[in-house]
């Protein structure tokens, strides 16, 4: 009997031992089934591994030289220069300025037209060593009798006779944060109904171009894209700090914003901000004056497309066709009905600029009005283009764009997992929320064992009891 009962006592505690080790096997087993932190978000854009399509030649087209006279020195005559340079621009990839009387034989050699812009009585006309023979180009003089302005058609009309036609491009300008973003998008997709492709001339973002404010401008922009859109970099002629776009944010305007001026670093802090969020400018826009300025001819030299953003705004200065910025050029188109401006030859690539800050209705009058006059716009994303930053590279070619070689693609950053915040009320955290429910398992799985030791203790007794009264 007695041996009877240590084989029971050792069974019970065999059977004990058996589930606390269960227990504490479980315990151990709970760490690893905890869920691993959410993953990182994906870059915000990638280059694809595909084959790198090859890159963007030169523009073709020669270089023009206009050699110009004592009369064209006024304010009047400066205009009248931009226009020349404006007409020419379209047939030729670059074009400079040098004053009769300064122009040396190798620039005229060296130019595949010479444009003579003065007065048949001026001096440097009789001396002036016009190319000839294989070695030179064209050379067309401009009698300047009936005016500046006389001068100017009649260079118009000697380029239109080479029977050559430049396309004609829409492009909606002021684009920026600060445009009412669903009207916006109603203007892309009423282009996009009537079949108009465009330019967007977007705002420079030197700083904050980050900031989660501009999520919804950037998701606007690239619906845009999808919708017949092809970006620009500008207006370059206000990229000068105070910073507008931190003193919208601010409410007041922000001085020294920016902590440089130099205008390739805040180009390329732009491009940065407009390409990480897949959105590819193809090159700059603005004021023709920003080609002769010599603070801003390092960024003209980054990319070969312009498109005039805005009219001349009054500066010019001498430039040897070596030296004149070499690319794509659109001018743009004269207003309807303007008086006194020679029209640009059918040559030249041209531009008609609705602003994207009008009301829908004024903007689609606007529209329309060029349609009425007969003007069928061509498509900008068969324009090819090239434009460098910092090392990096966007191309467009045959209608693709590539970033850095590969094709340009825009993955939107995976967001991760909400996480538990904790209670307002100075409740436990998740983790020890966590601790709480391991340390209650403990509580409960130690009161069913000591319970269950108990009950046998209890009814060992009794049998004990009943034993003794028999």
């Amino acid at each position: 009997m007695c041996s009877a009962r240590h084989a029971g006592g050792a069974a019970r505690h065999a059977a004990g031992r058996r589930l606390v080790c269960c227990f504490l096997f479980v315990l151990l087993l709970l760490p690893a089934a905890a869920p691993s932190p959410a993953s990182a978000a994906t870059p915000a854009f990638r280059a694809d591994s595909s084959p790198a399509l090859r890159q963007a030649a030169q523009p073709e087209g020669g270089k023009a030289l206009v050699v110009y006279g004592r009369e064209w020195n006024s304010r009047d005559g400066r205009e009248r220069l931009i226009e020349l340079y404006r007409m020419l621009r379209g047939p030729y990839a670059a074009v400079g300025f040098v004053r009769g009387g300064d122009a040396r034989p190798e620039q005229l050699q060296e130019a595949d037209l010479v444009v003579v812009a003065g007065g048949a009585e001026e001096p440097f006309r009789s001396g002036l060593p016009l190319p000839s023979g294989a070695a030179g180009g064209d050379t067309v003089l401009l009698d300047t009798t009936d005016g500046l302005a006389a001068a100017a058609r009649q260079l118009a009309g000697w380029l239109d006779a080479s029977g050559v036609s430049a396309p004609t491009y829409a492009l909606l300008s002021g684009i920026s944060p600060f445009l009412d973003r669903e009207e916006l998008e109603r203007k892309a997709a009423w282009l996009h109904e009537r079949g108009i492709p465009y330019w967007m001339e977007l705002r420079p973002l030197f700083t904050g171009g980050d900031s989660p404010s501009l999520d919804g401008y950037y998701e606007t922009l690239r619906r845009m894209q999808e919708l017949g859109g092809v970006a620009l970099l500008g207006p370059l002629a206000g990229w000068t700090p105070p910073d507008e776009w931190d003193s919208y944010l601010s409410g007041h305007e922000v001085t020294g914003a920016t902590d440089t001026d130099d205008a390739a670093v805040l180009s390329a802090r732009s491009m940065y901000a407009y390409v990480s969020r897949g959105v590819y400018p193809a090159g700059l826009a603005g004021p023709p004056d920003l080609l002769f300025d010599p603070e801003w001819s390092g960024l003209a030299a980054s990319a070969d497309l312009f498109v005039e953003g805005a009219g001349w705004q009054g500066f010019s200065r001498d430039l040897d066709a070596a030296q004149a910025w070499m690319g794509r050029y659109a001018a743009l188109a004269p207003a309807a009905g303007a008086e006194g401006e020679a029209p640009l030859p059918e040559s030249s690539a041209r531009v008609f600029a609705f602003e994207a800050g009008l009301p829908l209705a004024a903007f689609q009058a606007a529209v329309e009005a060029e349609l009425g006059r007969g003007t069928a716009f061509a498509d900008p994303a068969s324009v090819d283009s090239r434009i460098v930053w910092e090392e990096q590279s966007l191309v467009r070619r045959d209608g693709q764009t590539l970033l850095n070689g590969s094709p340009a693609s825009w993955t939107a950053p995976e967001v991760p997992e909400p996480t538990a915040a904790p209670p307002a009320d100075g409740g436990l955290t998740t983790v020890n929320r966590g601790v709480q429910n391991v340390l209650s398992v403990l509580f409960v799985v130690s009161v069913l064992v000591v319970g269950a030791f108990t009950a046998a203790f209890v009814v060992g007794r009794q049998i004990n009891r009943r034993k003794h009264l028999r």
